[in-house]
């Protein structure tokens, strides 16, 4: 079932998001695997995952102001990347990086909620955009903490940092993509608005 286009405004950024966010898992996920260090696809998907999701949001703002902070969000956000994501540190978790990408994140989701279009009679719980910003906005806002654990984890004890990973990180990847599941179902039901 694909999510309608017209009711999902930067749908190909969304879009684009999930895929390579998808592939990017299941490459660290082989790393691990084969005991290599997993850390290095988050260098590159990180940047692009911010860049793309700042687009979509763009995209569902109705005040242009806030449109012009999030565009520069993302000059600042790119060197923020090149200044704590060279290459000797390729081998570290990006926590820095992450932990200001689910910040900024949460701050442009929020911003999105409260200027959410009505949809005629519609309650808001079967509007696509209602559950997008939800997924998002949970899923950024629980990374945000969950990141520094892992982190602190990650250099005292990578077995209890490794069961945080597949238990908290799976479970949110879990409810971002079902939940974004259910979005593209309710923008299929939808009619055009």
């Amino acid at each position: 079932m694909r999510a309608r286009a017209s009711n999902v405004p930067g749908l190909l950024c969304l879009r684009l998001v999930l895929c390579c966010g998808l592939a990017t898992e299941i490459m660290v996920e082989i790393l691990q695997h084969y005991q290599i260090n997993s850390n290095a696809p988050y260098y590159f998907y990180l940047p692009m995952e911010y860049v793309l999701l700042t687009l979509f949001y763009t995209r569902n703002l109705r005040r242009r102001p806030a449109a012009n902070w999030m565009y520069a969000s993302i000059v600042i956000y790119l060197g923020c990347c090149l200044l704590f994501g060279s290459l000797p540190q390729i081998t570290n978790f990006p926590s820095v990086i992450y932990e200001i990408s689910c910040l900024l994140n949460t701050v442009w989701i929020t911003l999105l909620f409260l200027s959410m279009p009505h949809a005629g009679d519609l309650p808001v719980t079967r509007h696509p955009m209602f559950w997008i910003y939800t997924a998002l906005l949970v899923f950024f806002s629980c990374t945000f903490y969950f990141n520094a654990v892992y982190a602190y984890y990650l250099t005292k004890n990578a077995i209890v940092a490794g069961q945080l990973r597949n238990y908290i990180n799976n479970g949110l990847n879990f409810f971002l993509y079902l939940t974004l599941s259910y979005a593209f179902i309710c923008s299929r039901r939808m009619k055009k608005y």
